[in-house]
């Protein structure tokens, strides 16, 4: 049904989220990130923008950024 978000996401399998979502600790992270760039060419790295507090999702781009693009 249209607008039924719970529906929405239960239709989601986990298959696609494991594919396309990367969610841990730090060091879990970079080691799943390293281990796709054996087999992509590009990728982006993002916080997730539904769902989500606008406020997390801020703190969410400060540890990628922090994580994956140092100064």
């Amino acid at each position: 049904t249209r607008g039924d978000t719970t529906a929405m996401v239960n239709a989601i399998p986990d298959e696609m989220v494991t594919t396309f979502a990367i969610a841990g600790t730090r060091d879990a992270t970079r080691e799943r990130v390293e281990a796709l760039w054996q087999i992509a060419d590009s990728m982006t790295l993002a916080a997730p923008a539904v769902f989500v507090d606008p406020h997390e999702a801020g703190r969410y781009r400060a540890a990628i950024a922090e994580t994956f693009y140092p100064a």
